[in-house]
């Protein structure tokens, strides 16, 4: 997850400050971790991955079993949560390198992000996007007052699937898992998408706002 500049992570979740003023606006993926359930997917999640820490480390596990069994509990208890944080900081740290790319600005590929940049040029080559004329916007964010929510688009751009190559403009979300089929989707991709795409307006880098564009489709 990236850092907005507007958001802020409370102990009820992320929410973005109103710029002109107005009360806070509950962030996108705040709602979407409480209107789907995720405990079905992710605990079976976490004991695999703890599982796997075992088998790998299991001479020690037998050892720590009975000369040093509460520390070892306790570390077999946190093993999901660091690498779930992992995953995250991965997850932020490629989001932050496709916004410079895709905003044309320099920056030095770190190897545990190169795979997923090798994906996102792929996408491009494969469209023939030229970032200059086809991208209108990367990492912005996106309000919607009367509905009382805000969130953060990754990438609005001109793609041509229109009748004929016609460009039409898509608001794109990425996902950076590196196991998950490209054509697999969570429930909550299509709410968060369909959040975003209709909201109301768009705060520019320096704050000003103006309506949000016109997207023909999302992905």
């Amino acid at each position: 997850m990236t850092n907005p500049k507007h958001a802020r992570d409370t102990e009820q979740g992320r929410y973005y400050t109103d710029p002109a003023g107005g009360p806070d606006l509950v962030s996108v993926t705040n709602v979407l971790n409480t209107s789907v359930n995720k405990t079905r997917s992710l605990m079976p999640w976490a004991v695999k991955v703890t599982l796997e820490w075992i088998f790998n480390h299991r001479m020690e596990v037998a050892r720590r079993a009975i000369t040093d069994r509460d520390a070892l509990t306790k570390q077999l208890k946190q093993i999901h949560i660091d690498t779930r944080d992992a995953a995250s900081d991965l997850g932020t740290d490629i989001h932050r390198a496709a916004e410079q790319r895709l905003l044309g600005a320099p920056f030095a590929v770190e190897a545990h992000v190169a795979p997923y940049l090798a994906q996102l040029e792929a996408f491009l080559g494969f469209w023939g996007v030229d970032v200059d004329k086809h991208v209108e916007a990367a990492e912005i964010t996106c309000l919607h007052r009367r509905l009382g929510y805000a969130g953060t688009a990754d990438l609005m751009i001109w793609l041509p699937t229109g009748e004929g190559r016609v460009l039409e403009l898509w608001l794109i979300d990425f996902k950076t898992s590196a196991t998950r089929s490209a054509k697999d989707v969570y429930p909550e991709n299509t709410q968060q998408l369909a959040a975003r795409r209709y909201s109301e307006t768009v705060l520019l880098p320096a704050d000003p706002e103006q309506p949000l564009p016109k997207l023909q489709r999302a992905g």
